[in-house]
């Protein structure tokens, strides 16, 4: 159990891109786990305080959740966005989580040209 490890993602508010890392659960009960972005501008952060998991989710603002350990170490888990009520963030075996992720990842960029074209839209009405 203790060289078990758990993989970490999720998309970066700020870049854009998908994160991923993994973890021993010896390292996450022993210490603050953090997993930044390349571009230094997110993180998400664990600690345990021996009975709980508490995770600081960056997805635009870092909001909290709170997991009890059989949800992080066995199966897989998605942490959500409270604003938005999308998920931001996935815990669980690698390709799980990379599947997850890839998923998000099509979906925000979808999101993204489709705000671009409604921005563009809006301008067209706007100099009509």
């Amino acid at each position: 159990m203790s060289g078990e490890m758990r993989t970490f993602g999720y998309l970066c508010p700020k870049c854009g891109k998908t994160v991923m890392a993994a973890r021993s659960v010896f390292a996450l009960e022993a210490s603050n786990a953090e997993i930044e972005c390349s571009c230094g501008d997110s993180a998400l952060r664990a600690d345990f305080d021996g009975e709980r998991y508490r995770f600081y989710v960056p997805c635009g603002e870092t909001h909290t959740a709170v997991c009890p350990p059989e949800r992080v170490l066995r199966g897989a888990a998605a942490l959500g966005c409270a604003r938005t009520k999308q998920f931001c963030c996935f815990i669980g075996p690698e390709g799980t989580v990379d599947r997850q992720l890839r998923e998000l990842a099509i979906l925000a960029e979808k999101e993204k040209r489709q705000e671009d074209n409604e921005a563009f839209l809006d301008n067209v009405i706007m100099y009509e």
